[in-house]
């Protein structure tokens, strides 16, 4: 029994605001969605966790996280975490002509 007051509760909930296409560049990981566009510098990322069916990618320049829903999230969190560390890298090859 609670006097004088109540008991206030909060709970955050995902909920799907755009879908589209995410791509993983040597810099940037990009958002393309049908009503907004992200791209996110690999340099900001702070964190990367795998959920079931996403990432959820916290970056140095937003409050709150943004959720991606991918398949094969522990790949994409470990290529993202390499390619921003710089332990992966492109290397081109020249055309054997």
């Amino acid at each position: 029994m609670y006097v004088g007051g109540g008991v206030s509760e909060s709970e955050q909930r995902l909920k799907q605001i755009d879908s589209g296409t995410l791509t993983l560049t040597t810099k940037r990981l990009v958002f393309d969605g049908g009503r907004e566009n992200r791209a996110i510098q690999l340099s900001d990322v702070l964190s990367v966790k795998p959920r079931t069916d996403a990432i959820e990618v916290s970056t140095a320049h937003r409050a709150k996280s943004l959720v991606f829903i991918v398949l094969n999230p522990v790949i994409w969190r470990l290529l993202i975490e390499h390619v921003a560390s710089g332990k992966f890298s492109v290397v081109s090859k020249p055309d054997d002509r």
